[in-house]
Parts: structure tokens; C-alpha cells; sequence
């Protein structure tokens, strides 16, 4: 499995080059940036990873193939895909998406509590967005219409307002029964397998007429 992956990615990087497709370091700065400041510490972030049996330059390599993959997938035509249903997806995922929250905040600077900064709404909770702990936890413990006590985090200091639940219906016959960001969720969700397969049958070509030699 592990030679088979380096030759997918072998492969990868050498087609992305022949289409003069790059990645930058900011690219990948920025995702190390995002995943690694849910942590509480720097200390915090390499456990994790250690717990992964990754380094951090494990994990740039993985967002490194995964924006090539992602821009290759940009150029593909998917017009000989057979289309996945939005819908079906949707019911094949409703017990996942059965009782997902949406909520509002107001985030204080840790600084300063008196000092309001830029708030609202912030979409659905799992797994249509990954909260800090501190946040998830909070938000957990809220109806709709309620709001919470101070919750700290490293982001600063929330003030949260549960203003939605999803509850599944008994049977679901179209993507109406869904609110707006869990539609649109499960209907960017089916357009991602589409361009998986195109991808993953670009990739089984391209290897195919490869000359791989394994050492």
C-alpha cells in the first residue's frame, strides 16, 4: 500500500509539471496555518501528529499532493461520469447530518472582554464545519434560541447562539426538507465524488502508460 501510494503520487507531481500546474508554499502555509492553530500549543499540534505517526513535514507533503490533486480534478472533464445524485447522497448521509447545529457568535479579543469584534453566523456544526473544542462543546450543550455563558478559546472569548437543529425526517424525497447550508452541503458533496472518479481514472491512465521501475 505504501509503494503503491508513492508511485500515485510520483505520477501526480510528474503530470502536474508536464501541465505546468504548481503549488506555492503559501498554499501549504496556509493549511498548516488553519489545522494547526486549533491547538492550544505548538507542543499540542506536533503530539497530534506524532499520534498520526506523522512529522510536520509528513503532513505539508499530504497538502502539497492534495492541492496538485485538487487542481488537477480543476481541469478534468466529468462530462463521461456517471452523475451522482444529490439527493441520494443526501439520504445515504441523513443519519450523519440528524441533528447538526447552526449558531452565531460574537467573539471578544482575549485581550480585552470589553471589546466586541466581528461576529455572526458560522454556518452548520459537523460535518459541514470543524469547530475548536472549546466551541463544539459549548454549542453541544445549546437548544435553539439559546445562548451561552463566556466560552474561551484560543481564538478569543465566544458568546454563542444556537439558532437552528436539523432534525431528520422519517423519509427524505427532496433536498427542500434540507435548510439552506446543508443542501448546498450535500449537493458540493456529490460534485466531489464526480470529480474523484474522473480523477482516479485520469490517474489509473496516466500510470498505466508510465514506466515505473521499483528499486
Amino acid at each position: 500500500d505504501i509503494l503503491d501510494t508513492k508511485i500515485n503520487n510520483e505520477v501526480l507531481r510528474q503530470e502536474a509539471a508536464a501541465l505546468e500546474i504548481t503549488v506555492d508554499q503559501s498554499e501549504i502555509d496556509d493549511y498548516v496555518t488553519q489545522m494547526s492553530s486549533r491547538y492550544e500549543s505548538p507542543e499540542k499540534w506536533h503530539e497530534a501528529l506524532d499520534k498520526l505517526g506523522m512529522t510536520e513535514d509528513d503532513y505539508r507533503e499530504n497538502i502539497e499532493n492534495n492541492l496538485y490533486k485538487q487542481k488537477i480534478e480543476a481541469t478534468l472533464d466529468t462530462s463521461d461520469v456517471d452523475p451522482t445524485d444529490p439527493l441520494a447522497y443526501a439520504q445515504s448521509y441523513l443519519t450523519t447530518l440528524d441533528g447538526a447545529k447552526r449558531s452565531s457568535h460574537i467573539l471578544f479579543d482575549a485581550a480585552d472582554e470589553a471589546t466586541a469584534q466581528d461576529g455572526g453566523d458560522v454556518g452548520w456544526d459537523d460535518p459541514v464545519n470543524t469547530f475548536v473544542t472549546e466551541y463544539q462543546t459549548a454549542l453541544d450543550g445549546l437548544a435553539p434560541g439559546q445562548v451561552s455563558d463566556l466560552v474561551p478559546s484560543q481564538y478569543g472569548i465566544h458568546i454563542i447562539k444556537c439558532t437552528e437543529q436539523f432534525t431528520a425526517p422519517a423519509e427524505l424525497t427532496s433536498l427542500d426538507q434540507l435548510p439552506d447550508g446543508l443542501s448546498d452541503y450535500v449537493t458540493a458533496q456529490a460534485s466531489s465524488v464526480d470529480a474523484d472518479s474522473a480523477y482516479n481514472t485520469w490517474l489509473e491512465e496516466k500510470r498505466h502508460a508510465a514506466e515505473i521501475t521499483v528499486n
